[in-house]
């Protein structure tokens, strides 16, 4: 950097700005202060947002890779009560939705409802794949409201910065040129450095966000295939052959028209 050593203009050389100097001096006053606390912040913010959820959705795509291994194809090779141990022994989305819809199911036979137990079934796994979606796009919102708001946190101490960072000069012209291209040089680093959050989280969010997606996508199959799972159950007990002895309004028992039929014969 040069600056002029006496009014006639002639300019020496000094030492250099350090850059980290230079950052520090656009931040001038409380509202420089301020400005640098929250450009702050929203740098740190989406990088401990994105390293968190990739280490989840990590660990989900690996448990989720077990699941299916021990499951196999299918689920119709496995009865409903080892399905549901083999799932709740799994965290990933899709085993959640299963075991939260096998468990509904269950229950509801067990209560003896079981016209409601497929509605049940479905009622479960579509609030646990909500659940589960929430839980696996928690910080996206705010990595999203930093793409939009960094820029003009940036700008807005830019602007402050225009306003008050010129309090005139004396000397050459070269030498007020020189402080104005300075001064207008200092003004734009917050909005540069907003610009760069606000690329950086969108690169972010684009990035989680298509890993939520595959993630509901995973939910939805696991649901489809639990409904076509116990769709089968449902039709295989409606297929079992009504028992003999059916228990009558008034307590007692009585024949059914088969065994009637049955027992005529027997007679002929």
């Amino acid at each position: 950097m040069q600056e002029p050593n006496q009014p006639n203009g002639v300019y020496t050389s000094v030492e250099q700005e350090r850059f980290w100097d230079f950052v520090r001096l656009a931040f001038e006053g409380w509202i420089g202060d301020v400005v640098l606390i929250l450009l702050a912040l929203m740098s740190a913010g989406p990088v401990g947002i994105t390293i968190n959820r990739i280490r989840q959705y990590k660990a989900a795509r690996k448990d989720s890779m077990d699941f299916r291994r021990r499951v196999g194809r299918t689920l119709h090779d496995h009865k409903l009560d080892d399905l549901i141990s083999i799932a709740k022994g799994h965290r990933n989305p899709g085993a959640v939705v299963i075991a939260s819809g096998l468990v509904a199911f269950q229950k509801a036979r067990l209560l003896g409802l079981d016209v409601f137990a497929f509605e049940a079934a479905k009622r479960a796994a579509k609030l646990s794949a909500r659940d589960a979606h929430i839980r696996m796009s928690r910080g996206l919102k705010l990595v999203a409201a930093i793409v939009v708001t960094a820029l003009f946190v940036g700008v807005f101490d830019t602007c402050y910065d225009i306003l008050t960072g010129f309090k005139g000069c004396v000397g050459s012209r070269e030498s007020c040129m020189a402080a104005f291209d300075y001064e207008v040089s200092r003004a734009l680093v917050p909005t540069a450095w907003g610009f760069l959050v606000a690329i950086a989280s969108r690169w972010a969010y684009g990035y989680l966000q298509s890993d939520v997606n595959s993630l509901d996508l995973e939910m939805e199959t696991a649901s489809l295939d639990l409904m076509n799972y116990l769709s089968t159950c449902r039709g295989q007990e409606q297929s079992k052959p009504t028992s003999i002895a059916q228990v009558s309004t008034d307590g007692g028992y009585r024949i059914s028209p088969n065994t009637a039929g049955l027992n005529e014969s027997d007679g002929m």
